[in-house]
């Protein structure tokens, strides 16, 4: 059974759109095992956020987070049988170049469910959350770290109901966002930070009475 547990702990003037404070985030999620090739662990997730004010509207946002995988029982880590599970059989391609090419995706898949099954799964990095150039789940690994800078220049503050094809709500602000990001992850909690990787972008952000922050990076 998947279990959650989140505390958060929020210091700041606005829960939905902060210009100011510290909001601190701790979440454990439990993944037990679907069979006995599964490893069963759980996930610890931290989560830092500081808004500094600049100017009398705009907000500069500091973000840590940390993500690491504690494994209680271990999967299957033998990759002969693996392999076997896999299925990939490629010795039975006659061609030479297809067959090693065959191998190649077959030993890369071995790798990647024998660091599942030994260390679990962190946070994953990539996508709308953390390092925003990549796509969703590009990097996996045991351990996850993030640093991201944030800068939120607000072009407008109102109160103006809108009624597009797919959205009605009530604006209360626009915002221009500027952001760069630092992150990495790694079976090993040491090697975390050997191959960081890095994502810059800026994004339209619509802030709404209903609680719903729109966005566009």
């Amino acid at each position: 059974k998947e279990i959650e547990l989140e505390l958060m702990v929020d210091w700041t003037d606005d829960f939905l759109d902060p210009r100011q404070g510290i909001n601190f985030k701790v979440n454990r999620a439990s993944s037990p095992r679907d069979s006995n090739d599964d490893p069963d662990y759980h996930v610890m997730n931290y989560n830092i956020k500081a808004y500094i004010p600049i100017g009398s509207i705009n907000t500069l946002v500091f973000n840590y987070f940390q993500s690491n995988a504690h494994v209680t029982s271990e999967g299957d880590t033998d990759r002969s049988s693996i392999k076997d599970d896999l299925g990939y059989n490629c010795s039975l391609i006659p061609d030479s170049t297809a067959k090693a090419i065959c191998e190649a995706a077959e030993s890369e898949a071995v790798d990647q469910i024998y660091a599942h099954n030994k260390y679990g799964d962190a946070q994953s990095l990539g996508g709308r959350r953390q390092l925003r150039s990549y796509p969703d789940d590009r990097f996996v690994g045991a351990n996850t770290l993030f640093y991201g800078v944030e800068f939120r220049w607000n072009l407008t503050e109102e109160y103006t109901p809108f009624n597009l094809i797919f959205i009605d709500d009530v604006r209360t602000g626009v915002q221009l966002a500027m952001f760069h990001e630092t992150g990495g992850v790694a079976d090993l909690k040491g090697d975390v930070t050997k191959d960081m990787r890095s994502s810059s972008g800026v994004g339209i952000r619509i802030v709404t009475g209903s609680g719903i922050v729109y966005r566009i990076d």
